[in-house]
């Protein structure tokens, strides 16, 4: 269908980015404070994370279970910034990629708007 094929054109376009890219300078939200998200989203979402999880949410369940609370909140409001900022989809799309997020959420319904108002949500510790 029309959808899976941009779909596949969106997967298509990050591997060529990240073949291009692959041995740039970190990419400047680093500088920025937004180093726990990138390590979360790089650590765990990577391009094989579904070898160790079988979904997205227990991959989540593992951050919450194994990472600091500071990391975890440093890392929320890391995504409040982003969420705060007027993107379009590809925007978003291109910044979560750049944070090291490979994990295809668009296949799991979400956008990447909304995968980041899911990470958002399951963040939220108390």
């Amino acid at each position: 269908t029309r959808k899976e094929s941009s779909a596949a054109s969106d997967v298509y376009k990050r591997q060529v980015y990240r073949l291009q890219n692959r041995y740039r300078v970190p990419h400047i939200m680093s500088e920025l404070g937004f180093e726990d998200l990138e390590q979360i989203l790089g650590g765990y979402f990577h391009q094989d994370w579904m070898d160790e999880f079988s979904s997205e949410k227990e991959a989540i369940e593992y951050i919450l279970k194994n990472e600091s609370r500071r990391k975890i909140v440093s890392a929320k409001e890391a995504i409040e910034e982003v969420l705060n900022k007027d993107m379009s989809e590809e925007e978003y799309k291109d910044k979560l990629f750049a944070l090291g997020n490979e994990y295809e959420y668009e296949f799991d319904g979400y956008s990447s708007r909304e995968w980041l108002e899911f990470l958002l949500v399951s963040f939220d510790i108390k």
